[in-house]
């Protein structure tokens, strides 16, 4: 008995030996890992700081495609992440970044980035540092970057999938040839305005729509997946430069803050010149400009503004949660009412900022408005002819499309399928998105809430859109072909797109 009972007893102390052990282990597990996170948080600013300002490390090679192959070892190159990524797996950052360590890291990024340019003087300084180990882009080096991140356009909506990419950089092309852009302060910015063209791959990997859901949106998940994406293939500061226009794409005139209640800070560099530069003939910000002015030559004209909105208008009805689209002072939501909304062929005297805008709305107010010089987004149009000409057609075009939509439609001999499918083709034509099948089904059920007249409007609405998108890409091609560098990409690009 007296044996049992200490046998008993033996078992109770071991047992509570083992509890406070574990209790001990605990919470010396749970000091230590607070401690790291501690140390962890004082260091990552300087370290993201020390890291985007070391020296671009050497390259076996000039080239972009020579490097490629090596891509799968040195893409990873990341010595202030939070966990190992695997910037192949577009899976698994599509999940990565709208996570709370992703979004940490990610924002974190986009302040340091503005932190270090968003002044005139920083911006000039990492200009002649990008100067300085300048390697020229070439034509194969940009077919690799179409390869390098396709597969991220694969998941982009429509409206910002890889469509849209390769007009922007045929747009880019084009403006290389503008006389004032050639006469840039430096070549490297030239090429971080080429970089830029891709400013939307951030949208493979959050849906546009949902910027203000997060802190950092599709403009700045983009600049940090294009740096880190290309950190061992292109020369570090001149991938600073189209970070910086890539992050600020959006072009906010002013810091904005959000229904989270995180405010985003505006880009504040645009069109300047060096001090000494009297003449104010050779211009920098020219990076900055190129990639939001590709996006303006896509966001306005007949071709491609209204097939590209409609459809992500159609999109948007997929999301999980609210969407909201920005106007330039404002966001407003993409769901319920809008969808229909966008259909009307009107241009309302009482319609006002954050209001669901119609389709006219849209493209003449939204945007329209700001084409002429006088606005934020215009202001610098006038010292480039070849922007100038380019946005003066595609407005002519936006116009062109109001007055077919005011004019009284032929509905005698007036076929609803037929209407239905040649509006299709045409977004379909401007769209590559995967998921434009789900968009389509939203849009298909908006239609048939339409009138027969206001169908039939959209139908002759849809045959003009058509024209305007291959009279716009001849245009651009126009000027693009003229490259002594890019000519050859600039048709590929036409052939495929058109």
């Amino acid at each position: 008995m007296e044996q049992l009972i200490l046998l008993v007893a033996l078992n109770i102390f071991i047992s509570t030996a083992l509890v406070i052990l574990g209790t001990l282990t605990y919470h010396i597990f749970v000091v230590e890992k607070l401690t790291k996170e501690v140390r962890f948080q004082n260091r990552k600013i300087n370290s993201i700081i020390k890291f985007l300002s070391q020296p671009t490390p050497e390259k076996d090679s000039n080239n972009l495609t020579d490097s490629l192959e090596k891509k799968e070892n040195t893409i990873m190159s990341n010595p202030f992440a939070t966990v190992v990524k695997d910037f192949d797996n577009i899976s698994w950052l599509r999940n990565f970044v709208v996570s709370e360590e992703g979004q940490e890291e990610i924002t974190t990024f986009s302040e340091t980035l503005i932190e270090m340019m968003n002044s005139e003087e920083k911006y000039l300084a990492v200009c002649e540092k990008a100067q300085a180990d300048h390697i020229p882009l070439t034509e194969d080096d940009v077919r690799t970057l179409v390869h390098i991140f396709k597969p991220a356009f694969a998941f982009a909506g429509p409206g910002h999938d890889l469509l849209h990419t390769l007009r922007d950089l045929l747009g880019t092309f084009a403006l290389l040839n503008d006389p004032f852009m050639q006469n840039a302060a430096f070549s490297a910015e030239l090429d971080a305005g080429i970089l830029g063209g891709f400013h939307d791959v951030g949208s493979g990997l959050i849906s546009r729509y949902q910027d203000t859901a997060f802190a950092s949106g599709h403009c700045e998940i983009g600049a940090w997946f294009v740096f880190h994406s290309l950190i061992n293939q292109v020369e570090r500061n001149k991938l600073l430069l189209a970070c910086y226009a890539i992050n600020g794409h959006q072009h906010q005139t002013a810091d904005k803050t959000l229904p989270n209640g995180y405010t985003r800070q505006h880009h504040v560099v645009e069109l300047f010149f060096a001090p000494d530069d009297d003449k104010k003939a050779s211009p920098i910000g020219v990076a900055v400009l190129m990639t939001r002015y590709a996006d303006r030559q896509e966001n306005l004209g007949a071709g491609t503004h209204f097939a590209r909105h409609i459809v992500a208008m159609g999109d948007a009805q997929e999301a999980v949660g609210d969407t909201a689209d920005y106007d330039g002072t404002s966001y407003w939501s993409m769901k319920g009412e809008a969808l229909t909304t966008m259909f009307e062929p009107t241009i309302r005297v009482e319609w006002k900022w954050g209001v669901v805008p119609t389709l006219l709305e849209h493209a003449l107010l939204v945007y329209g408005h700001s084409q002429f010089g006088a606005g934020a987004y215009s202001k610098h149009d006038r010292n480039f002819p070849v922007m100038i000409t380019l946005m003066d057609e595609n407005l002519s075009t936006v116009y062109g499309v109001r007055n077919v939509l005011f004019a009284e439609p032929d509905c005698e001999n007036f076929d609803p399928a037929a209407a239905r499918n040649d509006l299709k083709a045409i977004l379909r034509r401007v769209n590559n998105s995967s998921s434009f099948p789900l968009a389509w089904m939203h849009i298909f059920k908006a239609w048939g809430e339409l009138s027969e007249t206001v169908q039939a409007k959209w139908q002759a609405a849809a045959h003009y859109m058509n024209e305007a998108y291959e009279k716009g890409l001849l245009l651009q091609l126009k000027f693009a072909k003229e490259s002594p560098v890019f000519a050859d990409l600039a048709k590929e690009i036409f052939e495929t797109v058109i």
